[in-house]
């Protein structure tokens, strides 16, 4: 066996059997992501409310109305407060995040969406009602909006408790972001730690005929979010890395320019 092979099955064994996210501790646990929240700067964000239990029973009568608890943090991962929203009269609705809807929402920087308050679901075994929806962006100044899904499970909620589910690793990953950055425009990375304790980010930047660069470090607290702003020029190209010990550190990103934008996974 070389070098290369034995290093390939050795990175096999440690990484692989690996889970990116862990199992609640409870039961009857309900799960969320951590989603990006743009407002005060431009920005509107959206959230589309779905009757989960409505449809997984077949059935939406004003009987299997359950709530849906809204959890705000902010750049530090700290509690900011939370909203209960009832359930919908339709399968499907839009909700605006603005103030109008939670008056300290200026200061978050994400939020988590947990479906409480409904009967049991016998056909869900031993999995677990997972909030991984869609969230959507706008721009004031645009008329379209642009929506992305959860990224992964990274809170459950049981009673009132939090239990954060993402892991993070003794040793440190390199998350290469899919998308070539390509000008004339500007990106915006939103990364979340999904994970309980504080972990350290390293983003690296390349050209197609340059080797990685730092570009920026930090350290992001348990539910911490951190936005990192890359400009490219006409005809420039730029390749993207995310290094730390998050088993899965990919980011949501937001690409604009003067008369567009998109919002995406990397």
């Amino acid at each position: 066996m070389n070098l290369q092979e034995f290093t390939r099955k050795a990175k096999y064994g440690v990484f692989i059997p690996k889970k990116v996210t862990r199992k609640p501790w409870n039961i009857g646990s309900v799960i969320s992501d951590l989603f990006p929240l743009r407002t005060g700067d431009g920005w509107t964000t959206f959230f589309e409310i779905l009757d989960i239990p409505g449809l997984l029973n077949g059935s939406f009568s004003d009987t299997s109305r359950h709530k849906i608890l809204f959890v705000f943090f902010d750049q530090d991962g700290n509690e900011i407060g939370r909203k209960h929203f009832p359930s919908p009269t339709e399968p499907r609705y839009s909700l605006e995040l603005s103030t109008s809807f939670f008056k300290e929402i200026d200061k978050a920087c994400t939020f988590s969406v947990f479906h409480t308050n409904f009967e049991p679901l016998d056909n869900l075994g031993d999995s677990f009602l997972a909030e991984r929806g869609y969230s959507g962006y706008k721009r004031n100044n645009m008329p379209i909006r642009g929506y992305v899904h959860g990224n992964l499970d990274s809170i459950a909620w049981h009673l009132g408790e939090m239990q954060m589910l993402g892991n993070a690793g003794i040793l440190r990953r390199s998350y290469l972001v899919q998308h070539p950055f390509s000008g004339e425009s500007k990106y915006e990375l939103f990364l979340t730690n999904p994970c309980n304790q504080k972990v350290r980010i390293r983003v690296q930047v390349r050209s197609p005929k340059s080797s990685w660069k730092d570009f920026e470090t930090f350290i992001l607290n348990p539910r911490g979010c951190q936005k990192i702003s890359i400009d490219v020029g006409e005809n420039e190209v730029k390749f993207i890395r995310i290094v730390s010990r998050l088993y899965l550190g990919r980011p949501v990103i937001f690409r604009c320019n003067e008369n567009s934008m998109d919002v995406f996974h990397g």
